[in-house]
């Protein structure tokens, strides 16, 4: 019996632990393109429980758009993106999409509402 109670309690903990990828822009984009199946197909490491908890998180609050600015020396604006995700893009993230365009420098802030 104590085997039951054992696999009860590493769901629980597995759901309780799954942390939402909302602040990522690559996967918010598939997250919203993508179905399920293949949105898990394609991010193998994530679970169904990370999946679900976005979902749930994204069916709250609407996704925050921010823009993102990148330049390749710092005086002219080269390349801008519109990012959707529920908070503030991580760094990496930011980083990554900039290097993509060939640009080292890049801003992010938060476009407002209206």
């Amino acid at each position: 019996m104590s085997w039951i109670f054992d696999e009860y309690i590493k769901e629980a903990h597995s759901i309780t632990d799954a942390v939402p990828f909302t602040n990522d822009p690559a996967k918010m984009r598939d997250f919203r393109e993508l179905s399920k199946d293949a949105f898990l197909q394609s991010y193998s490491y994530l679970t169904e429980a990370e999946y679900n908890a976005t979902a749930d998180r994204v069916k709250v609050s609407p996704p925050k758009k921010w823009l993102l600015t990148a330049s390749k020396d710092g005086i002219n604006v080269d390349f801008e993106a519109i990012l959707e995700c529920d908070t503030k893009p991580d760094f990496w993230a930011c980083y990554e999409i900039a290097d993509t365009a060939g640009c080292t420098l890049w801003s992010i802030d938060e476009l407002d509402e209206e």
